[in-house]
């Protein structure tokens, strides 16, 4: 990646310049000013989100059930052995 395509991210001090105004931004700006929700977030919206979270972190604090691959790939590799061999036997039709 060379320097004219590095990503404006928070490190890049070119990105969050307080300093920076471009007059061909005025009318995006006023767009989004204009998009700005002041009203609190209803209470049936904000249960459901507080729901929401809570299922997730209880998901993330349950121990994960852990399959070990041998038993997941045992019984398609020995398929895939007899499908090889039985494969070289076969009469061609």
């Amino acid at each position: 990646m060379n320097d004219d395509q590095v990503p404006a991210t928070g490190d890049d001090p070119a990105f969050d310049d307080p300093t920076f105004d471009d007059p061909a931004l005025d009318d995006v700006r006023a767009l989004l000013a204009d998009l700005r929700v002041t009203a609190p977030v209803p209470a049936d919206v904000a249960a459901r989100l507080d729901a929401t979270l809570d299922s997730l972190k209880a998901e993330r604090a349950a121990p994960a059930t852990v399959v070990p691959l041998r038993r997941r790939l045992a019984p398609i590799l020995a398929a895939a052995a007899v499908v090889a061999v039985a494969g070289g036997r076969l009469p061609v039709t």
